[in-house]
């Protein structure tokens, strides 16, 4: 019997949604696993209450119902609910981390190891994974990332990965070789996590543990010391990701991701789950401070906008509600759509003139009405309004703030650089004096917003103000791939379009039912040759 709480909805979504990403990263679709605490192929889950009051099992129960209540995938549904159903998950059918990931990558291109310190268990995996490359060993995870080991990092290995651990919880004094995570655990971690990630081939680490204190000896706290130590010595970016385990949010599972930023971005974290993600590296000044998560709230709370602000600003048209919904779930589907384009890019700096496109032209999806524009400003207020969206922006602002001032530092990426404004002076020098004005106006905004939560909508709008002129160089020929002088704004503008467009359009999900207008160019017609009446005309009649 497996734990049947929010834990296991935490750990898989993230599992499922980074193997989804990493395959494609492979010419063939294959996946290196590396599991630590195997478990059964598929176990009842345990739904009694426990003596520390109620268990949060929300998310996973909502996820295995949608998965159930359809037979074939929705529109945007989220890839851990088609795992759960193409592996028939239920309440009383659960599976481990290696059968969604069969699902998801197929048993014949999965390779690596999973070891299970339980004989019975044991045997049921070495069974279900017989007549695949996948290696089951009884045995502590301890004693097998030595070489030979079956979660030893291959010499030859040529395919992505993933290294995934999710011990009973953390520990900061040592222990015996059992279920949990131990801080001198890490003695050990960092030598086989260096040869995986000094491999070449993309990949990430997650550790999970679950049930985890914020208070009293504040085991929150040492996790997160443990693991911010671990990516300075690997020299990773660092994600961290909890939700609540109890009603009462006294008690967290949590994970630490380890990752590349040149093969992972951090627009993959599920519903849900609360993040937060920092380049530590042996660069960092600091490490991520955890106090003001003593008292977290999950995204699992009421995600729209304030009532007042809510029925002034988007419901103000009062259309149909059955038409707004239809309308937002016509906007969320093409800004899906155009994220994926994004990421099916090649990859390389060569591509991200392409790349930066397909990422603007999902911006374009999110913003612009039908029949209106210029609205992007007016869009960039009502995200900065919203509480859930905010967050989500500050972090991935925070996280890309290297590239964003880049970005604005940049002369040939302002418009006063190419054309002359009423209010700038023609002087070569005045002109440079309101340049570097504008330009430590524009960061000291962004830094207001990012520490102090102020200011949010003006650094959106300083920051697309200069993404349209990188927007502009391309479509009009003048930054073309690798050869491009203009390359560098390109990359740095691509890397921030990857982190915020998510974030909008999880903002616009978040608030479905608010009226963001109808989108331009709306479906006609059941087909595209199809005769039909031009739709000002059907409005009219």
């Amino acid at each position: 019997m497996t734990k049947g709480n929010d834990g296991n909805y935490l750990q898989h979504c993230i599992e499922v949604e980074a193997a989804s990403r990493l395959v494609q990263a492979d010419r063939d679709g294959r996946l290196h696993v590396v599991l630590t605490h195997g478990m059964a192929p598929f176990e009842l889950l345990e739904t009694r209450k426990t003596r520390n009051g109620p268990i949060q099992r929300d998310l996973l129960f909502r996820a295995l119902d949608e998965a159930n209540a359809a037979s074939e995938p929705q529109p945007n549904e989220r890839k851990i609910v088609t795992a759960y159903r193409n592996s028939k998950a239920s309440r009383q059918h659960y599976p481990n981390s290696a059968e969604l990931l069969r699902v998801v990558v197929g048993d014949q291109k999965l390779s690596g190891g999973v070891t299970e310190t339980d004989p019975a268990k044991c045997e049921e995996l070495a069974e279900a994974w017989s007549d695949s490359n996948v290696r089951v060993k009884q045995s502590s995870w301890r004693n097998q990332l030595k070489p030979g080991g079956v979660l030893d990092c291959p010499r030859d290995l040529d395919k992505p990965w993933i290294f995934s651990m999710d011990p009973m919880s953390y520990k900061e004094k040592s222990g015996e070789d059992d279920e949990y995570l131990y801080c001198s655990d890490m003695e050990i971690l960092v030598p086989i996590l260096q040869k995986y990630f000094n491999n070449e081939q993309p990949g990430i680490a997650c550790f999970f543990v679950y049930n985890v204190d914020s208070d009293g000896n504040n085991k929150l706290n040492q996790f997160r010391k443990f693991v911010v130590e671990i990516s300075k010595r690997l020299d990773t970016n660092t994600s961290f990701c909890w939700i609540p385990h109890n009603k009462e949010e006294t008690k967290f599972n949590l994970a630490g991701l380890f990752w590349d930023e040149k093969i992972m971005c951090i627009d993959f974290v599920p519903f849900g789950i609360e993040s937060i993600h920092e380049k530590i590296g042996n660069s960092a000044t600091s490490p991520l401070s955890f106090t003001r998560y003593e008292k977290i709230h999950s995204n699992n709370r009421n995600l729209s906008l304030n009532e007042d602000r809510r029925k002034s600003k988007l419901n103000s048209n009062c259309r149909n509600r059955e038409d707004i919904k239809k309308d937002n779930e016509r906007r969320i589907e093409r800004v899906d759509n155009w994220i994926s384009h994004a990421e099916d890019v090649p990859r390389g700096d060569e591509n991200d003139h392409i790349r930066f496109l397909f990422y603007w032209i999902a911006y374009e999806a999110a913003f612009q009405k039908d029949g209106r524009k210029g609205t992007k400003e007016e869009f960039h207020e009502l995200i900065a309004d919203c509480e859930f969206a905010k967050d989500d922006l500050l972090r991935a602002i925070k996280f890309r703030r290297k590239e964003a001032i880049e970005l604005l530092e940049l002369r040939q990426a302002s418009p006063y650089f190419w054309k002359k404004e009423p209010d700038w002076p023609e002087n070569g020098n005045e002109w440079e004096r309101k340049f570097q004005g504008q330009v430590e106006l524009d960061i000291d905004t962004m830094n207001s917003a990012i520490y102090d939560g102020t200011g949010l909508t003006d650094t959106l709008d300083a920051l697309f103000r200069n993404l349209t002129i990188v927007r502009n160089q391309i479509v009009h020929g003048g930054s073309a791939g690798k050869k491009s002088f203009g390359l560098d704004q390109v990359i740095w503008g691509t890397n921030l379009l990857r982190t915020i467009i998510p974030a909008f359009r999880d903002f616009i999900k978040a608030n479905i039912s608010a009226d963001w207008g109808e989108p331009p160019f709306p479906r006609v017609g059941d087909h595209p040759n199809q005769d039909c009446s031009p739709p000002w005309i059907a409005k009219d009649s």
